[in-house]
């Protein structure tokens, strides 16, 4: 089995479905993509009101008959289409770069720069409809190239005159987008952070010690994962809101500030909280800590918490 997931911004999950396992990730788009618009609609979201990011596996016939004329989505074009090496030569042959930047949150060190990106929009039609689309340069391409082409210098020195004139030509590859191409870029590098959520859903210190047999049973795993995951991303949405609305940061690993805490970062810091019950009371058995406290104010959670519960609840 595998478990299909739609997350909203954050990463935060607000779908999730056990699926067969040998079922192709386009069929498991294409029956995504019939069920979205219902899950949005119950939650007052129009069809227009939202982004649909999938990675190329989205891209048929049948997922953009799904997705209609309202529904605006982000995926990459495969090679497969003709339109793909197209789009980039006519981008390569116009030599009109719109320069983005870095668009990554995490500030850049020694060992990992960052890479620098650059856009052209155009548009593809496919199957007789235009779409937009949005070629992307990225630094980091051209470094994994430059550093491939080394090594080939390095086994073959009769070849060293043509394979030098390969370094100087820059490698490009396309992201056909549905808004404005910088912010939608930004949007689609975002989903590196689907793969973590299926990091922390796989977990072998927990799937790995579990075997179950039963079906209903391995559905059970399943919502109570995806119930985990939940909360887990909660906790950091929240924190780097609270933190990028009030332009602060916390100390993180080694007491380095940091404006993006993790979940991770919050078990540790609370590490050793121990709460006693006296008497039917409960009290912790030694002061927060100031750093403590600190997570608790950009949690939005009150430190009585620990103490004081809903019996309702």
């Amino acid at each position: 089995m595998v478990l299909s997931l739609l997350c909203a911004d954050g990463n935060v999950p607000v779908f999730g479905k056990l699926e067969d396992g040998n079922a192709s990730d386009k069929a498991i788009n294409h029956r995504l993509l019939s069920e979205i618009s219902g899950h949005m609609h119950q939650y007052g979201v129009a069809a227009d009101a939202f982004v649909y990011i999938a990675d190329s596996a989205m891209v048929t016939e049948a997922n953009w008959a799904q997705l209609g004329e309202r529904t605006l989505f982000i995926s990459r074009l495969p090679a497969t289409y003709h339109e793909h090496e197209r789009v980039i030569r006519a981008a390569i042959e116009a030599d009109d770069w719109q320069e983005l930047g870095r668009i990554a949150q995490t500030a850049p060190t020694k060992h990992r720069p960052g890479a620098y990106y650059r856009l052209h929009e155009g548009s593809v039609t496919i199957d007789g409809k235009a779409y937009r689309a949005v070629v992307v340069h990225s630094s980091a391409h051209d470094q994994r190239r430059l550093k491939r082409l080394e090594r080939e210098l390095e086994a073959s020195r009769t070849e060293i005159t043509q394979v030098a004139k390969e370094a100087e030509k820059p490698t490009f590859f396309c992201r056909p987008d549905a808004e404005a191409a910088a912010a939608r870029i930004r949007t689609y590098k975002e989903q590196h952070g689907i793969e973590k959520n299926f990091g922390f859903l796989k977990d072998d210190q927990i799937v790995n010690a579990l075997f179950l047999k039963r079906p209903g049973r391995i559905e059970a795993l399943g919502l109570i994962l995806l119930i985990s995951l939940l909360i887990w991303r909660l906790i950091e949405r929240v924190m780097r809101t609270e933190l990028e609305a009030r332009q602060a940061t916390l100390p993180g690993w080694d007491n380095t500030p940091t404006a993006r805490p993790t979940p991770y970062m919050v078990t540790w810091k609370f590490k050793g909280v121990l709460v006693l019950c006296i008497g039917g009371q409960r009290q912790l058995a030694k002061p927060l800590t100031d750093l403590q406290m600190a997570f608790l104010d950009a949690l939005q959670v009150p430190s009585s918490c620990f103490t004081q519960y809903s019996r309702d609840g």
